[in-house]
């Protein structure tokens, strides 16, 4: 029996039953042999693929397998697929990456998901492969749309789904721009004893050094002032096109920032819970001009 297979516990097993299994040889056909040139994107847990099943456009997470790594790696690595195997065959929902099947016959387990043709929310917003700027518009779907994802994983179960790696990166866009939540291997029910840190945590990994400047400043401002801000619409990315109605997507960036600023709060019983987060984007949500 392969070792992967041997190294899952009875309840992930009882989650995946209603998940499609695909022989590692299928995964082999469908991404011509893993080819570089089929590859969507690296990380620390190995390669994305694009590929072609059953008449069918796929991306296959593929966990590397590294001898030179430590054996408490891999058996992180190991976990984490399995943990994220786990979540997406548990939980459905319009903002959660849809898992099609698992492979585990082979020399490395493999994930096989929905393709997403716009690739992720991190590549749209630096406009990657010369792809057009999100508007307005697509921007404020995108966040609310993520806010129901991660709602939903919080308050579906007696014990919540934490992600515990949301960023750009790991949000993804079909092709209509619906954001789907992706990459679960961090993921952790309820309260947490240990972890094994396989790369950069905190916010200085993610934090993108093309922001406006000013804008750490301006968050500052906002949060110990009333008063509005004229500086809003020179933080505003100039590469999304304007609208119609730009007055009403000041106010909502501003809103969104206010958010923001309570989601970090020091104080966790001074934080919004995901109900409140929704209703709020909701109510910020202004009538944007699509076709200016």
């Amino acid at each position: 029996m392969c070792f992967f297979r041997s190294s899952i516990s009875d309840p992930i097993w009882s989650a995946l039953q209603n998940t499609l299994t695909v022989p590692y040889t299928e995964l082999l056909s469908a991404t011509c042999n893993f080819a570089e040139e089929n590859i969507l994107g690296k990380g620390g847990y190995g390669i994305v693929y694009v590929g072609e099943w059953k008449h069918t456009k796929i991306a296959v997470k593929r966990f590397m397998a590294n001898g030179n790594k430590g054996t408490h790696i891999q058996r992180e690595r190991l976990r984490q697929s399995l943990q994220e195997l786990r979540t997406l065959a548990r939980y459905r929902h319009d903002n959660i990456l849809p898992l099609y099947a698992f492979s585990l016959d082979g020399s490395e387990p493999c994930l096989v998901y929905q393709f997403m043709s716009n690739g992720s929310l991190e590549d749209r917003l630096l406009c990657r492969r010369g792809t057009a700027p999100l508007t307005w518009h697509q921007k404020k779907e995108i966040a609310e749309g993520t806010a129901r994802g991660l709602h939903f994983l919080h308050c579906i179960a007696s014990t919540p789904i934490i992600h515990g790696d949301v960023k750009s990166a790991n949000i993804l866009l079909d092709r209509h721009f619906e954001p789907k939540l992706g990459d679960f291997g961090l993921s952790r029910d309820g309260k947490v004893c240990c972890c094994i840190v396989l790369d950069t945590i905190g916010l200085r990994a993610y934090m993108d050094s093309r922001s406006p400047p000013g804008l750490a400043e301006y968050c500052i401002y906002t949060k110990n002032s009333s008063r509005n801000n004229e500086w809003i619409e020179t933080l505003m990315d100039k590469r999304t096109p304007s609208t119609n109605s730009q007055d009403s997507v000041a106010c909502w960036f501003s809103g969104v920032i206010r958010l923001g600023l309570q989601c970090v709060e020091k104080d966790r019983l001074a934080r919004p819970a995901f109900p409140e987060i929704v209703a709020v984007l909701s109510k910020l949500a202004p009538s944007f001009d699509v076709t200016a």
